[in-house]
């Protein structure tokens, strides 16, 4: 079950709630509305502490090293498999349990919310010059074991869904236009009617699907992407958008 808390005005109400309800086993995301809070420099609460301290004593030595034998299983699996799909290559040499999947031939933002539609989610990661190409990349713990077959099923089938579109070519002329823009001349409401022009929905058939937006971010120079998605997530938590 998840629900929503909102503070009407900039105050210390939101992170001590969160602080408080964390204390008694919530998980709980802090989002700000006010684009000020969201820049460097803004205020931090730790929220996870008390929650990893609280599963270790749960769980003990052995639960925690059963743990630890599950998630390296699940991720073993997980690389394997994304190797036998054609068109998708893991990333690096994974120790840990973060895996990322690269492909030269298929758009993986596409990947990611064809997916999405099937109950996976697949974190889209941005390039950022020769050093690291756009990728997918997942976190897995021990209770993904059990789903690591279900998630591989997804993901062939999402690869083949997207394979005839090939690589993410974003259009140039709406890059260089999106990259000419004066931020500061737009409000959130103006920002906000800007964006079914760059293929985001909020609502109808391309609710929750996020690769046009993503392709255009990736296209464009990393300075300008923080302003952007600054910009983008401000105006998704606005009234100015349907959905």
């Amino acid at each position: 079950m998840s629900c929503g808390f909102s503070s009407p005005a900039p105050a210390v109400a939101g992170p001590v709630l969160a602080y408080w309800l964390t204390r008694h086993g919530f998980s709980v995301t802090v989002v700000e509305r006010a684009p000020a809070p969201r820049r460097t420099g803004g205020h931090a609460v730790d929220l996870f502490r008390r929650g990893a301290w609280a599963t270790l004593q749960a769980l003990g030595a052995d639960g925690y090293r059963e743990l630890g034998r599950a998630t390296l299983s699940a991720t073993r699996r997980l690389v394997e498999g994304i190797a036998a799909i054609d068109g998708l290559t893991v990333l690096g040499s994974p120790d840990a349990s973060l895996v990322a999947i690269g492909s030269d031939t298929l758009d993986l933002f596409a990947l990611a919310d064809e997916a999405r539609q099937h109950g996976f989610y697949l974190q889209p990661q941005l390039s950022l010059g020769a050093d690291l190409p756009a990728n997918l990349h997942l976190t897995l713990t021990g209770v993904s074991e059990q789903g690591v077959d279900a998630l591989l099923a997804v993901i062939a089938a999402a690869a083949d869904a997207v394979r005839p579109l090939g690589p993410p070519v974003p259009s140039p002329e709406l890059v260089a236009l999106v990259a000419e823009l004066d931020l500061t001349t737009l409000d959130d409401a103006s920002f906000a009617a800007l964006l079914p022009a760059v293929g985001f929905d909020p609502s109808g058939a391309g609710a929750g699907r996020m690769a046009a937006v993503n392709r255009l971010l990736d296209a464009l120079p990393p300075t300008i992407r923080e302003d952007i998605v600054t910009r983008f997530l401000s105006a998704l938590y606005s009234p100015h958008l349907g959905g």
